[in-house]
């Protein structure tokens, strides 16, 4: 996707989170904008947006500020993971479901003369003659 197709600022944001959830602990403002800033990122950010998009994101519950400083990710950021996993719970609980009310669909309609295990159906006789279950 092109620059042009995106919004900086939000990209920037994601960055942010993406560095805070990569070991969950902690961690001071100059340490994120290091992060950010290294050689080889895409996306340089000032320290003055950092602190914008940390206190954006502190109003949205996000993230938050703890001792000393230091920043980590917030509860309300974990909110949105919870609804989806119990999204994905409900969806493969339906989904289990219908796969079993198709399996017992299948069998249940099944003629009795229904081939066996065997491939034949049980007391069918041999097209040479003779009864197949002999």
């Amino acid at each position: 996707m092109s620059r042009s197709e995106t919004i900086e600022s939000l990209a920037k944001g994601i960055d942010v989170i993406k560095i805070l959830s990569e070991n969950f602990a902690p961690q001071s403002r100059r340490s994120i904008f290091l992060r950010l800033n290294r050689n080889g990122r895409a996306r340089h950010v000032s320290p003055t947006a950092l602190l914008r998009i940390l206190n954006t994101m502190k109003e949205a519950e996000f993230v938050e500020q703890v001792d000393g400083g230091l920043w980590r990710l917030a509860p309300g950021l974990t909110k949105i993971s919870d609804s989806l996993r119990q999204y994905l719970r409900d969806e493969a609980e339906r989904l289990r479901e219908l796969h079993a009310r198709h399996f017992l669909d299948v069998f249940s309609d099944a003629p009795e003369s229904a081939p066996t295990l065997q491939g034949e159906p049980s007391g069918r006789t041999h097209p040479q003659g003779g009864n197949h279950d002999d």
